[in-house]
This record gives C-alpha cells, structure tokens and sequence, in this order.
C-alpha cells in the first residue's frame, strides 16, 4: 500500500497540494464562455425509481470542440445514460466560470479529475475520484457527503488517515458498446497503443521499442519521439475503439505514476478487456488477479519478448474463453453497476 513522502505528509489536508495546478486551471477558467455547456438526459425507464432525483455530474472539461475527446467526457456521457436507465434527470455540466452556481439538482456529483471543484451548499454532494490522486486534499474532501474513489487500497487508506468515510467505487465500462462481438479477434495481428505521447516517450512504448518488439501507436505527440513507421492515425472514435481492441493481438496499457502508487486501475482496461482483448499493462498491486488473467503485468522490458511471443498468446485462455470472460466482466464492472451503487447510496443518506 502507498505510504505518503514526509511532505506530502506535511502538507496533506492543506490546500498548498496541487495549489498551483489549481491556480492556473481557475485563471483558464476564467477565460472561457461565460454560456454553460449542458448536456441533458431525461430519465428513460422507472425502474427502481422510487423517488426521481435531479442529478449534475460536474467534469474538469473545457467546453466546446476542445474538450468534445476528453476521456472525462465520455465517461461522463455514459455514467449519466446509466443513471437515466434508473429513472433520474441527469445533466453534465462542463467547466466553465458558472459551474459553482446554485441548480435546480438534488445531486452534485464531481467526476474528479485535474480540476477541484466544490461542492454545492444545500445539496447532495458527491465526490468521485477517479484520477489524479495526488492533487486530493484533507481539505477537499471535507463538504462532501458521500465520497467515492476508484481504488481499493486508497480508499481504505484515505479513511484511516483522514477518519473520513471514502468508498471504493472502481472505473467502470459500456458493455453495449465494448464487447467482443465488435469484430473477429486477431485480425490485424498488431500490438498496439493508443493515446497520446504527453510530452514525452511513455514507459511501455519505451520498453517494447528497447525489447524490438513492433507495434502501433495511435494518438497525438508522437512524431519525433518514435519512428515514424510505427505512428498511426492521430484519433480513433470512441466507437471504433472496441472494434480496434478486439482485432488487435494485445492492446497496451499503461498508468500515470501516482495511479499506480495508489491503486487506480486505468479505464482503458476496463474497456479492452469488456472488448475480449488480450491486454498487456505496466503493474498495479493486484492487477492480475482482479481482472482474472485477462490483463497481463510486467516488470521490465525482458520480460517482453516472451509475453508477446505468438507462442504464448494462449496464456490469455481460448478465444471462447476470453469472450466468455469478457461478457461477464462487461456485467460485473458496467456503468449500470456503478450507478446503482450510487443510487443507493444517496438512499441511504436520505433515510430519516
């Protein structure tokens, strides 16, 4: 389990952690549309809707053709769908310099990512940490009546520290979308990984190079930092995505420090392996056993030609076995799933 340097030690519940990161998204805040971007999804079914309630998922996103391929807005998009699906009113409310204005919901919840945002005096307010766990205060947290954060071991870690009640609520996927009737596996027989450089060579890119192992890269950054043989298209739609996982031979994954010190496993392995894609990561304390053999961690580049060795592919299980595997795992771990645990849990605060 992560144990916190002394100065984060020192400055845990302080606002000084992620300050300045704070100060800076605020002034780029401030400068852009005054007009809110909303997205609305009115409740489609009164299934286990005892008492309907008007939700707003607030998200760290800019608005307009900006953010409109954020990670954070798709999974916005989805969780909302589910939570419509349960018959409650739900808008995504994107960043802007109004978002902290009073609304007409019964539920706030902040889908926490770069951007701290507070909670809103007189509702019912919920906190999902889902990234960035190193900017999350003592401070923060307090205001909050429920909070949720996209790890086992950190959650419980947070609750001892602080005396705060955290909840572990892991990412989760859309298994109407990634699943693996999306395409026939193995068809390109390309190792691949998709994102975006983020200014530098990411680690697993770096170690299948080293290892002269060949793969495909799709995302933005990358020229200059990989040979060019090796960049594909700069964008894959996010519904070409489960087709992309499933046709490849092993889908990389890879997680930014801090989620791997604390126990977030990323949602691009949720989605790949919903998808029935072979998936290859950089290691997270129980990686393996939580996803049942479908993702595979390693150590360092030596280990990689053997992994990746079509030879080998069958440690993955059969093709019926990993279909199976990724059904099954879609319903366990679906954004459905996550909101009715949500749900539930503002019930259960509404209880006299």
């Amino acid at each position: 389990m992560w144990l916190p340097s002394p100065i984060v030690r020192f400055l845990w519940g302080s606002p000084v952690v992620g300050g300045l990161m704070y100060a800076r998204l605020d002034r780029q805040r401030r400068r852009e549309p005054q007009a809110e971007t909303v997205e609305s999804f009115a409740a489609s079914s009164s299934e286990g809707a005892s008492k309907p309630l008007k939700w707003s998922l607030r998200i760290p996103v800019p608005a307009g053709d900006k953010g409109n391929h954020w990670g954070d807005l798709y999974f916005a998009r989805d969780f909302a769908a589910a939570l419509s699906s349960f018959g409650q009113d739900v808008e995504i409310h994107r960043r802007n310099n109004l978002w902290e204005r009073d609304g007409i919901e019964d539920v706030s919840v902040v889908i926490r990512g770069l951007e701290r945002v507070n909670p809103k005096p007189g509702k019912i307010n919920i906190l999902w940490i889902i990234s960035t766990p190193e900017l999350i205060t003592k401070g923060e947290l307090d205001g909050f009546d429920i909070i949720f954060v996209a790890s086992n071991s950190w959650s419980e870690w947070v609750t001892k520290k602080t005396g705060i009640k955290v909840l572990p609520l892991l990412q989760c996927t859309d298994p109407k979308r990634f699943n693996p009737s999306a395409s026939k596996p193995d068809l390109t027989k390309e190792i691949i990984f998709v994102g975006n450089a983020r200014k530098r060579l990411r680690q697993i890119v770096k170690d299948l190079i080293d290892a002269q192992i060949s793969i495909k890269i799709y995302g933005k950054g990358w020229a200059g930092r990989v040979p060019q043989s090796l960049i594909g298209q700069k964008f894959i739609p996010n519904d070409e995505l489960p087709l992309r996982y499933r046709s490849s031979k092993i889908v990389l994954n890879d997680h930014r420090p801090d989620m791997r010190k604390r126990g977030f496993y990323s949602n691009r392995l949720f989605d790949a392996v919903a998808s029935g894609a072979r998936v290859l990561s950089d290691d997270v304390d129980g990686l393996e056993q939580f996803f049942e053999g479908a993702v595979k961690a390693y150590a360092d580049s030596s280990e990689l030609q053997g992994i990746c060795a079509d030879e080998n592919l069958g440690s993955w299980g059969t093709d019926d076995q990993i279909r199976d595997r990724a059904i099954a795992f879609g319903k366990l771990h679906s954004f459905e799933s996550r909101a009715q645990e949500m749900i539930q849990a503002v019930r259960q605060l509404q209880k006299p």
